[in-house]
């Protein structure tokens, strides 16, 4: 964007320069004699940015500069030729060009050299930190810039937020014309905190990110990074545990002899088991759990139990104790650990679970009293040896709230993906722009072949293990998201070396509902759990089946961000979100 001021540039530094001479008057007797065109001497914005500057000297001399964000390398020297360096000792961040002056003084007289700190667009934030109370409320963010004409948008890292509001837009400042102007402007963006009605501190980071107004994907520049931060409601402790270890049976299967599915929770306190919190959050996870098909039309198969654990305190962290000792990693990791045993003990509450075979049968949910967003699933877990179906999917009550998109999303790619059907992400970081380290292969090769497991990323470009849908007529259409099915390079968290089914799915971005060959493990995996051994697999009665039951969009699997715009106020723009950590293969 600076291209178009160049002339502008050179012009005001000629008017600039113009006036700058040595001090001796037109005197020809100088001690110095510059070589270097000290006309329209400009530095670079950045900091750190030199400009050599070579004289002769008659005598010794030394060097100084009347602006403190330049200075000059070395200060003083010796007669003879001599070169110098002028150097930026920071950024401009004031909007226009700034003026210094460089002085060579010896014994004899002087010689003034004018220079400048070319000027760039710029955004700068009055503060890097907001603090705000639990009662939430409105504020200002303030920031300067030069920028005029541009559209700012507000960005944050991750996911938007759901308890930040934009209340008054920046915008309205700066004119029309379009480009840099000359010095600073005032602006501020306003937002609503909404009240904080859980017992753990929050966050979220952003940045200001100048674009084009017609054209949003053309950033010019960002700038640096503010974080509001605001408190939680006191942490509770618990007296009352007479709660705790009691099972509740939420649903019956009808058909076959049941999928076990055991829900229980970790850092609730004995007030939120009391009022009927904990029951409806648990109820929530278990409707939450059927949105997505196979798993809603063969819902008749499933027993679902809900184990009540009363936990100490309703954070997590130092300090404070959990019925289950749930750990979150944080710091942007999406990272969920648990108490293994204490969570095999608590699932074993239930009858049905004191008996090994059913044991190795359960899926359990454990929904974490937490508003972060994260998750992680545990299985590939052996019982005396033998290999088992048992798996721990950790999804944490994100944003408070059980009816919510993102808990829901979050539920069923790692309960019903990874959890129930052992699926493997597949998603690719950017950053990851390599292959899938052969180590990783090897164990998920393995999962394949030994157990079925991993039906839905591929280590080979032809030969898949859903090549079998792939051929079949049903399935080479787009579907009703518009994913089309084929193969996909990037899985597993890297770019290469791993193939996934579809664009999109539950298993990449939590959206789209599950692809077929991951539609087709959740159905083995129900119907060899319903009918055991004596079950056999038949592809085209799973297509007859699917092919009548084919995930649809609807209003209530929304986008978890899908922007509302109220009259008058700015929309924050989320970054892509962190996608959820690999699952733990194995006994943690």
């Amino acid at each position: 964007m600076n291209i178009k001021f160049s002339l502008f540039l050179v012009v005001l530094s000629s008017l600039l320069f113009a006036g700058c001479s040595s001090d001796e008057g037109g005197d020809t007797t100088s001690p110095f004699t510059v070589s270097t065109s000290t006309e329209g001497l400009t530095l670079d914005s950045e900091k750190g940015s030199k400009m050599a500057i070579s004289f002769h000297a008659k005598e010794s001399w030394r060097a100084s500069v009347d602006a403190d964000w330049a200075t000059v390398s070395p200060m003083t020297g010796s007669a003879g030729d001599n070169t110098i360096q002028l150097i930026a000792k920071s950024f401009n961040n004031t909007g226009s060009v700034r003026q210094g002056t460089l002085t060579l003084v010896s014994a004899s007289g002087r010689e003034t050299i004018c220079f400048s700190q070319q000027k760039t667009d710029v955004v700068n934030l009055e503060q890097s930190e907001y603090k705000v109370g639990v009662e939430g409320g409105d504020l200002s963010v303030k920031f300067s810039s030069n920028i005029r004409g541009y559209k700012l948008l507000v960005v944050s890292q991750g996911n938007a937020p759901t308890w930040i509001k934009g209340k008054k837009d920046a915008n309205v400042k700066g004119g029309t014309d379009v480009g840099a102007g000359e010095g600073l402007e005032e602006s501020e963006y306003q937002f609503t905190i909404s009240a904080n009605d859980t017992h753990e501190s929050r966050s979220c980071t952003f940045y200001i990110r100048i674009v084009n107004p017609d054209n949003h994907d053309e950033i010019y520049i960002t700038s640096g990074m503010f974080t509001i931060v605001q408190d939680g409601l006191p942490v509770e402790t618990s007296t009352d545990y007479s709660r705790n270890n009691t099972v509740k049976l939420l649903q019956q299967h009808s058909v076959g002899a049941g999928v076990p599915v055991v829900i229980m929770g970790d850092g609730f306190v004995d007030t939120e088991h009391n009022s009927g919190r904990y029951d409806e959050v648990m109820r929530q996870a278990m409707e939450q759990f059927f949105t997505e098909e196979p798993a809603t039309s063969l819902r008749d198969y499933f027993d679902v139990w809900q184990v009540n654990m009363v936990s100490k305190n309703n954070a997590f962290g130092t300090g404070y104790k959990t019925a289950l000792d749930i750990v979150m990693q944080g710091g942007g990791s999406s990272d969920v650990r648990g108490n293994f045993d204490k969570i095999v003990a608590a699932t074993k509450n239930v009858d049905d679970m004191k008996t090994l075979s059913r044991l190795r049968e359960a899926l359990v949910i454990v929904v974490v009293n937490s508003p972060q967003r994260a998750g992680t699933t545990n299985f590939g877990i052996s019982f005396e040896g033998v290999m088992s179906n048992f798996a721990i999917a950790y999804v944490p009550l994100i944003n408070n709230d059980p009816t919510g998109e993102d808990f829901r999303s979050v539920l069923c790619h790692e309960s019903l993906g990874h959890g129930l059907a052992k699926l493997l992400d597949e998603y690719a970081y950017e950053a990851n722009n390599t292959s899938v380290p052969t180590s990783d292969v090897n164990k998920y090769r393995n999962l394949q072949t030994a157990y079925g497991w991993a039906a839905n990323v591929s280590f080979s470009a032809t030969n898949t293990p859903w090549n079998h849908i792939l051929a079949d007529r049903r399935y080479q259409k787009a579907d009703a998201y518009g994913e089309k099915l084929g193969v996909y390079e990037g899985a597993c968290g890297y770019m290469h070396g791993a193939w996934r089914p579809t664009d999109d799915s539950m298993m990449f971005h939590n959206q789209h509902g599950f692809n077929a060959p991951s539609r087709e493990a959740i159905y083995k995996r129900i119907m060899a759990t319903a009918y055991g051994a004596a079950w056999l697999y038949d592809f085209n009665t799973f297509a007859e089946f699917d092919q009548a039951h084919l995930p649809q969009p609807a209003a209530t699997h929304a986008k978890a961000h899908a922007k509302t715009r109220a009259a008058g106020a700015f929309q924050i723009v989320g970054e892509q979100p962190t996608m959820l950590g690999k699952p733990i293969i194995g006994r943690p």
